[in-house]
């Protein structure tokens, strides 16, 4: 699936004029002390001056909020009018953007089964940050 993927968006090649590709990453994992941490990544190529390796903030430390925060870190740092490729292996960040979070907004952030979205501050983050940059 990955090289299919990766041929299809033809992700082993350079990025078209004007685009720019960032790779995002979260993990998670367990400390001695027997509490999560979180961290995220995001690499845009070799020695770029906005590639970052980063400690995850905050009391909650999961992986699905270390993979929205490097999203949400490229949505801050890229200006608004560069045309944006980000790549990442979160599914749901993938199926959120895509599918879910329009609905989730017009049904208040609540899922369709009417529970609360979980990570709700980031995806409206998130969410303002797209809309900010295709105006919509």
């Amino acid at each position: 699936l990955k090289q299919k993927v990766m041929e299809e968006w033809e992700l082993d090649k350079k990025p078209p004029q004007g685009v720019v590709r960032a790779w995002t990453d979260g993990s998670e994992r367990e400390g001695v002390d027997g509490r999560k941490y979180a961290g995220y990544g995001v690499w845009f190529r070799e020695g770029h001056c906005l590639n970052v390796s980063e400690k995850l903030l905050g009391l909650v430390q999961t992986n699905n909020r270390a993979e929205m925060t490097a999203v949400l870190y490229v949505l801050k740092m890229i200006p608004k009018w560069v045309v944006l490729q980000i790549c990442t292996d979160s599914q749901l960040v993938v199926d959120t953007v895509l599918y879910w979070m329009e609905g989730w907004k017009r049904r208040g952030w609540k899922t369709k089964s009417g529970k609360p979205v979980e990570n709700v501050d980031l995806w409206m983050e998130i969410q303002e940050a797209l809309e900010e940059r295709t105006g919509e």
